[in-house]
């Protein structure tokens, strides 16, 4: 690719150059023009063109930032080191190289994104007709749970680890994303909430600064339950045998006086 030709791509890239904060709102659009080293590794983010030079700022590793102002002629540069970064309606598209970002490779992007936007509005419509999906008390103990032995990478520790649940995260496992969205969803985060501060009350969780964490009670409460729901399955088996023997000689005897009423 020629420096004119990758001058004017990176020129219309920067016309709708993104701020140094990008608010993710879903109705952002704009570009990022970065030149990475040749492992991949960030080093420039282009902020404007200046003749046939490129006014730049250099990341710092140590503070995570690009913080000093730099230049570099284009003829310079290596075009497929280039990446260009388009942040719109809430999606990152990645343009790898100036030879890929063109105006039909940026469109078709878009499309997909539009297609993708649709098609999640239609879901989260579907969703709304629906009511979000909460547990009682003892299954959204059991549901954290889960969590918590899935988030435990290392099943052999015997330390116990902390990690925290919140509302919020119990209901984004039960009904995925879209209860954000859904008509009811501050009420039922109420709801869940309490019912955690119940748990907590209960000594079954920890509350912490970021939210709640299961405790060893946890398990003995869920023990004693199943216990619970045992033991009474097992003395219901009886009674409902009884019942059933009882219904059956009762239509047995209707059926013998009906027969005989008839003979």
């Amino acid at each position: 690719m020629k420096a004119k030709t990758a001058k004017k791509r990176i020129e219309r890239a920067l016309k709708k150059s993104c701020p140094d904060r990008i608010k993710i709102t879903g109705k952002e659009d704009c570009y990022s023009v970065y030149i990475n080293n040749d492992d991949g590794s960030e080093n420039l983010l282009v902020k404007r063109v200046k003749g046939d030079n490129l006014l730049c700022k250099e990341w710092f590793e140590e503070e995570r930032v690009f913080t000093r102002e730099s230049h570099i002629a284009i003829s310079k540069t290596t075009y497929r080191n280039y990446e260009v970064v388009h942040h719109y309606k809430g999606a990152v598209l990645f343009h790898n190289g100036l030879e890929n970002f063109s105006y039909s490779n940026s469109l078709k992007k878009r499309v997909l994104v539009n297609k993708s936007i649709l098609a999640r509005a239609f879901r989260q419509y579907l969703f709304n007709k629906r009511d979000i999906l909460v547990e009682d008390r003892v299954n959204i103990l059991r549901t954290l749970v889960d969590m918590y032995l899935e988030n435990t990478k290392d099943v052999f520790s015997y330390t116990y680890r902390s990690t925290s649940f919140d509302a919020g995260t119990y209901l984004t496992r039960k009904n995925g994303q879209l209860w954000y969205r859904h008509p009811n969803s501050r009420y039922e985060h109420i709801r869940v909430k309490l019912i955690l501060d119940s748990l907590s009350e209960t000594g079954d969780l920890n509350k912490t600064k970021d939210g709640y964490s299961i405790t060893p009670k946890a398990l003995k409460t869920l023990s004693d339950y199943d216990e619970e729901e045992r033991k009474h399955r097992s003395l219901l088996t009886p009674q409902v045998i009884t019942a059933a023997l009882t219904f059956v000689v009762a239509c047995g005897t209707v059926a013998q006086a009906y027969i005989a009423y008839w003979k």
